[in-house]
């Protein structure tokens, strides 16, 4: 089979919090593109090599660390690990601008309604974030 990952085309306008996602980081990239360009190398690498005998995969290596070859659970661990460390770095760049220029963090880190999970966002990524580090398996974005 042949790789069937396409990278998105991106919306990079009216978005929420636009100011801040969009926002250069210190290596140049956007806030939301560090973990974006994550997301895609990811994909990519795995959709290439999904098919292939385990002999044959090569390592994902990514920003200098290498994550193995990726069967199937790492992948979709690794996956879901993007969106709570991009969660918990955007309430810290968040917090690190001026009072007057956060955004407020009722608006991204709702408390729970009746009959949801009873922790907010951010509680349930520094707790899958944990977890994942105590596991040894942290991200180099």
């Amino acid at each position: 089979m042949t790789n069937t990952w396409k990278a998105p085309e991106r919306n990079r306008e009216n978005i929420q919090f636009a100011f801040l996602r969009n926002r250069k980081m210190p290596d140049g990239r956007t806030f939301d593109e560090v973990y974006e360009q994550f997301h895609d190398a990811l994909s990519e690498h795995y959709y290439r090599e999904r098919d292939l005998d385990s002999s044959e995969q090569t390592p994902f290596v990514y920003r200098g660390k290498d994550y193995g070859p990726l069967n199937k659970v790492t992948f979709d661990e690794l996956h879901g690990l993007i969106w709570h460390y991009r969660e918990l770095a955007f309430d810290e760049l968040n917090r690190s601008l001026p009072a007057l220029d956060r955004i407020p963090e009722e608006a991204y880190n709702r408390r729970p309604r009746e009959g949801q999970p009873p922790e907010t966002p951010l509680e349930r990524s520094r707790a899958v974030v944990d977890a994942a580090k105590a596991k040894g398996l942290e991200l180099a974005v």
